[in-house]
């Protein structure tokens, strides 16, 4: 039984540091997403708490890179790397092996 509570509490721990290393405004897109079903919504951040909150969440499919959306719209500016679709598949995979450890 003790055991099982010192594993909760970690769980605990892991989430409330996660939770408030993601910024208010990335909170609140998050929370829209997850309330309003709407399938073409989507999340742009660079912010690596962010993005693995959304694996967490169930809604790693909504995130989408800056370098993505400027490529839908015709442009091809440089992005820094933080915006780059292979940053964020970096980050989406480690969230997903977050997910994979501790909510399954």
């Amino acid at each position: 039984m003790k055991r099982w509570i010192g594993v909760a509490l970690a769980l605990v721990a892991i989430v409330w540091s996660a939770t408030a290393a993601v910024s208010r405004v990335s909170r609140e897109a998050m929370a829209v997403l997850e309330r309003h079903n709407t399938p073409d919504a989507a999340i742009c951040t660079g912010d690596s708490a962010a993005i693995i909150a959304l694996c967490c969440l169930g809604l790693a499919e909504r995130a989408v890179s800056l370098e993505t959306l400027l490529s839908k719209c015709g442009q091809t500016a440089q992005v820094i790397n933080q915006f780059t679709e292979a940053s964020l598949n970096k980050k989406l995979k480690k969230g997903k092996v977050l997910q994979i450890q501790f909510y399954s």
